[in-house]
């Protein structure tokens, strides 16, 4: 298949909303003083130790317990379920030329293997097989792929990749945790629509409404 378009998402922070999960565990585990945050938007920094009411020690702890909690990944809720719909909609389908990576560096947990989690994840919201890759280094898999658009929520990632792939659009959610990146050439974005339009206006993007054949 000619001019397929290759994308690479990242899970938590994009789709998933790790930060509303690992602040549940904290207070189941430390109480009140320890709000569950529902919201990505409220979540202000990278570290937890530095804005959220925890110390080191509480924050290995809790860390550990998700560690042995049987089918973590799987237990995530999306971020924002229309805007997961869409994306599934645009891409997830015999209809277009797009190929889905979706790249993530989260750890094992207790329950199925890492892998069947993060696809169990996204196939309980409807994705059909997705591609998933596990990794430390997304910039290498970026470029190894050839991945034509990339979006993440950690700031290093998104510099990382852009340094090594300058072709790749690289894409930042923008969060109150990315705000130092301020690099023009990283776009900031505050929805996956735009992630989406930006892709659908894309010259080679191919949908055949009422067909599966691709050019």
């Amino acid at each position: 298949m000619k001019n397929n378009i290759i994308i690479g998402i990242d899970l938590d922070g994009v789709i998933f909303n790790f930060s509303r999960a690992f602040s549940e565990y904290c207070n189941f585990k430390f109480g009140n003083r320890c709000p569950i945050i529902y919201n990505n938007s409220d979540v202000i920094g990278w570290n937890w130790i530095e804005w959220y009411p925890i110390s080191i020690e509480e924050e290995k702890i809790v860390w550990n317990d998700i560690k042995q909690s049987k089918n973590f990944w799987q237990s995530l809720k999306l971020i924002n379920t229309y805007e997961f719909d869409a994306l599934r909609k645009a891409f997830n389908n015999y209809n277009t030329n797009v190929i889905t990576y979706f790249i993530t560096s989260r750890i094992p947990t207790e329950g199925n293997n890492l892998h069947l989690q993060c696809i169990n994840s996204l196939t309980q919201y409807h994705w059909k097989n997705p591609q998933i890759i596990l990794t430390n280094k997304k910039e290498d898999i970026v470029k190894d792929l050839g991945i034509k658009y990339f979006i993440d929520d950690k700031g290093e990632n998104c510099i990382l990749t852009k340094e090594k792939n300058p072709e790749c659009n690289v894409y930042i959610m923008g969060t109150n945790y990315n705000t130092f990146i301020t690099d023009t050439n990283i776009k900031r974005i505050s929805s996956l629509y735009s992630f989406i339009l930006d892709i659908k206006n894309n010259k080679n993007y191919i949908y055949e409404n009422n067909s599966i054949y691709r050019k």
